[in-house]
């Protein structure tokens, strides 16, 4: 079964967040990701958004999202 990962960023580096997102596109592809939404915030229906961009991944199951978060490819924070 499809997993997903939502995320909720707001970039303060435009390039450096446009050299993440290389890095990132790799790790993510070589995992059996693909995006379905990258791109700015959508305006809410009803409530606030905070942040500036979002983006949602679909792997093809939990167990191939796991591989991806832990492995030394994925280069978010604290990593």
């Amino acid at each position: 079964m499809s997993a997903y990962v939502i995320v909720n960023v707001d970039v303060l580096d435009e390039e450096a967040g446009l050299a993440y997102a290389r890095v990132a596109q790799k790790s993510i592809l070589s995992h059996g990701g693909r995006y379905l939404v990258a791109g700015p915030t959508p305006e809410p229906v009803e409530g606030t958004w905070d942040s500036s961009r979002f983006v949602v991944i679909e792997f093809p199951d939990m167990e191939r999202v796991r591989e991806w978060y832990d492995s030394p490819s994925t280069c978010g924070p604290g990593r």
